[in-house]
């Protein structure tokens, strides 16, 4: 009789446990999902966002598996980042312009505009990822073409398999050579 009043007890005691936590993400998180959002686009982990809503890290982690939303606001937010930094790649890779302002005692001196030339790499590597069909480099080695010391690839196989089974052979003599004397 007792062990049965322990485990009703226990069940009760987990679904309580469950009714505030659902509880708190209603009253914790889900006001603030727009929050969660921008804190995701600037690059807070999860610790910190956790930290902020008032709940610890793994009912956080928990609450991520369990409500889909949260899941799309790590989409969007990683979304929103992939986009600034391919501006930012191809803005480097065109080139712009800023203006630059020269102060002397807390006054204005001058200002002036002064121009970034486009960056090379950058634009290679924005062409590479963006349109990859035009812009990989091409594979220009192919394998039965390679030339090493003046042997071609099969050619080198063959020798290497020589060379290894002379190794072998030499070091099976070895090893003969050391019984005859043992022997002896």
């Amino acid at each position: 009789m007792i062990n049965i009043d322990i485990s009703i007890e226990t069940t009760k005691a987990v679904r309580a446990v469950e009714v505030a936590k659902t509880n708190k993400y209603i009253t914790l998180v889900e006001p603030r999902l727009q929050d969660i959002l921008q804190w995701l686009k600037q690059g807070m982990n999860e610790y910190s966002i956790a930290e902020k809503l008032g709940i610890c890290n793994d009912t956080w982690i928990e609450y991520r598996g369990k409500y889909p939303v949260l899941s799309k606001l790590y989409t969007q937010a990683q979304d929103s980042r992939n986009c600034l930094v391919v501006n930012a790649v191809l803005k480097r890779s065109l080139g712009y312009d800023y203006d630059e302002t020269t102060t002397d005692r807390g006054e204005v001196t001058k200002t002036v505009t002064k121009h970034v030339p486009g960056d090379v790499n950058a634009q290679k590597f924005y062409l590479i990822n963006r349109d990859p069909a035009n812009w990989q480099p091409e594979n220009r080695l192919e394998s039965s073409n390679i030339t090493i010391n003046n042997y071609q690839l099969p050619e080198l196989e063959t020798k290497r398999q020589q060379i290894l089974a002379e190794i072998q052979r030499l070091e099976l003599n070895a090893a003969i050579d050391v019984e005859c004397t043992k022997i002896d």
